[in-house]
């Protein structure tokens, strides 16, 4: 009876289920801000860190498109990026470490930055970036348990639940959240959809309405650079349409994109052009939608002296707390702007190594397609500032992970193919 009890707290079922319910009881405390749902998120959480360590990993992931709602009353600080650090002291105790090198030295230049400019609230970001990286450094290592391709799969479908669940929560109101932040990852997540409808062969009605949502969200929140990066996902048909062998998924896929958007512009055809009104309205540095404006402020600054080309301008507070500008409103120009050249190119070779360990080695070979949800990630980014976030690490990872999926799933039906062309006759012959 133990033996049984055990498996079954240790289910990816149950992890599934409880980030569902979390997910839901935050979405509810956001919106109705009764402290009861917020609880009820918590406790679920605490329950997790019970279960073995790739379910609990498989939780996190789902919770991860819904960070920003994780947090109590009006606070800014999220609790996810708290939480993480419990899990990877959960890691740290039952399995080895392998650090990530280039992380160290680019938290070096990072705290000298910070000691230039004195802003000590980087520390804490710092802390958070470090235990993330290096869990995923340590977790996704070649020979790993983790980086088998069932365990990726799994992890690919706590991404997509954990994204819808976010979704319907915008859709139906029944959460506040930020424009952008909480969608970043949602059209790197349809994209992982259709890649998955295509090779599993697997475009059902599940995958349409999963697809619908996400979109969904996306118009429901009037994201310019989230509808943007959805164009990228046309590269996935144009890519397969001319492979052999995959035609027929890629023209299935594109029944279900089409079908995906006749429902949008019919149920979503107020917001659409809300958002259409939003690509024309008046650019001011003031509240963000002077993006270019912002970016060429932030570089400038970045340029304006030896030291701040090689070590940046230390965080945006000094210049969004002036009331003159907002946020940066691109990450990779935050990168620059933040820790300057010498950051820049540290934390690049950070996230170089982790791709390296995941994409890299392996069997199969890479190809273009694969990075399509890296290529909407990126895009999204290129909109909003999220360094040293949460999200923006773990949406690179999980681009990282479907390419290193597609690579096994790609030449395990190549295995399958040649053996099936090996097979002798089934003509039996009898002996006289």
């Amino acid at each position: 009876m133990r033996k049984t009890l055990t498996l079954e707290l240790n289910s990816p079922i149950i992890a599934y289920t409880s980030g569902i319910i979390a997910v839901l009881a935050f979405s509810f405390y956001s919106g109705t801000g009764l402290s009861l749902f917020f609880f009820i998120g918590m406790l679920i959480m605490l329950f997790a860190v019970l279960f073995d360590f790739g379910n609990l990993f498989l939780f996190c992931v789902l919770l991860y498109p819904s960070l920003d709602i994780i947090k109590y009353g009006k606070t800014a600080a999220a609790l996810f990026g708290y939480y993480m650090l419990i899990v990877f002291v959960k890691y740290m105790f039952t399995h080895r470490i392998k650090l990530n090198y280039p992380l160290f030295v680019h938290m070096a230049f990072a705290l000298l930055t910070a000691m230039i400019y004195s802003q000590t609230s980087i520390f804490t970001q710092l802390i958070r970036t470090l235990a993330l990286i290096t869990l995923f450094t340590s977790m996704f290592k070649e020979n790993s348990k983790y980086l088998s391709k069932d365990y990726i799969y799994k992890v690919l479908i706590a991404t997509g639940i954990g994204a819808v669940c976010s979704s319907i929560g915008i859709i139906f109101d029944f959460k506040k959240v930020e424009r952008n932040y909480s969608i970043a990852m949602f059209s790197c997540v349809i994209a992982i959809i259709l890649l998955l409808s295509i090779y599993t062969k697997k475009s059902n009605i599940k995958s349409l309405l999963q697809i619908l949502l996400l979109v969904g969200g996306i118009i429901s929140t009037l994201s310019r650079t989230a509808t943007i990066s959805l164009l990228a996902i046309l590269i996935i048909p144009i890519c397969l349409l001319g492979v052999k062998g995959k035609r027929t998924s890629t023209i299935k896929v594109l029944l279900i994109v089409f079908l995906v958007l006749v429902l949008i512009f019919t149920i979503f055809s107020t917001a659409i052009e809300n958002l259409i009104d939003r690509f024309n309205e008046e650019e001011t540095m003031v509240d963000g939608n002077g993006r270019t404006t912002l970016w060429k402020f932030y570089l400038q600054e970045w340029a304006s002296t030896p030291i701040r080309i090689l070590l940046g301008n230390g965080l945006n507070s000094t210049y969004v707390q002036s009331g003159m500008v907002n946020s940066e409103h691109n990450t990779y120009i935050q990168m620059l702007s933040t820790t300057g050249l010498l950051g820049t190119i540290t934390l690049l070779a950070t996230f170089a190594v982790l791709f390296k360990q995941i994409c890299m080695m392996g069997k199969g070979k890479m190809r273009f397609h694969y990075f399509v949800p890296f290529i909407c990630s990126t895009i999204c980014y290129f909109g909003i500032s999220a360094l040293y976030s949460d999200a923006f690490h773990f949406t690179l990872l999980i681009s990282f992970l479907i390419v290193r999926y597609l690579k096994e799933a790609n030449e395990s039906s190549k295995a399958i193919s040649e053996i099936n062309t090996k097979q002798p006759s089934n003509t039996e012959i009898v002996p006289v």
